[in-house]
């Protein structure tokens, strides 16, 4: 494991790093979770790193042994499938909100990040696409004003621990996924809500579709 070069981290700051070290690959499926190299890795204490295993565990991202420890949970078809239609719900529901609080210079902060995405699909590695991708939604979740409703949506994309394999699969994925973030804001430039609805559908439900 690579030690991370930071300050001592508190429980929730490690859930947090560790979720999405699981949801970009650098901890794969199945990947058993010492207690001491988690905390060498993430620069946590004992009793923090023991609480965010037990909030990985909630959330279902990590399974546990008795007498053995924990380790990355498999992926469970039916739970992401679930998960993915109760994101579909909420991310629609920003739609008004995106249309009344977009602005020219917001939106060119989102084609930023998008053209970042794009770049890394073309050139960068698997984790630079992840982070890229990671970077484009929250900045599109972040033109919504019920922050409430945010950030029910960033958590949510943290309870689906697909891999970035199983969210581009191939490089025609990744490259359809970048082309529906540049259709989102343009949808929202033309202030086309049904567009708008219709592509944050697909880009959750569609197989291979982007987590």
């Amino acid at each position: 494991m690579i030690v991370e070069n930071t300050k001592v981290r508190r429980s929730d700051e490690v859930a947090e790093i560790m979720a999405r070290d699981i949801r970009s690959g650098a901890l794969s499926t199945g990947t058993w979770l010492k207690q001491v190299d988690v905390e060498r890795r993430y620069r946590a204490s004992r009793a923090d790193v023991r609480r965010a295993l037990e909030i990985l565990l909630q959330r279902r991202l990590v399974e546990q042994i008795p007498e053995r420890g924990f380790y990355v949970a498999e992926p469970d078809e039916r739970r992401q499938r679930e998960l993915r239609e109760i994101r579909v719900t909420l991310e629609m529901s920003m739609v008004d909100s995106i249309m009344e609080n977009a602005n020219g210079e917001k939106l060119d902060e989102l084609l930023e990040f998008a053209k970042r995405f794009d770049h890394a699909v073309e050139s960068g590695s698997v984790a630079d696409r992840y982070e890229s991708n990671q970077m484009f939604h929250v900045a599109l979740a972040g033109l919504c004003t019920n922050r409430e409703l945010v950030k029910l949506i960033i958590d949510l994309r943290g309870y689906v621990p697909a891999s970035p394999m199983s969210q581009w699969p191939d490089m025609a994925r990744a490259r359809l996924s970048s082309r529906e973030h540049f259709e989102m804001i343009e949808a929202i430039r033309n202030g086309e809500s049904a567009e708008l609805r219709r592509l944050f559908k697909a880009h959750i439900i569609q197989p291979g579709s982007d987590q």
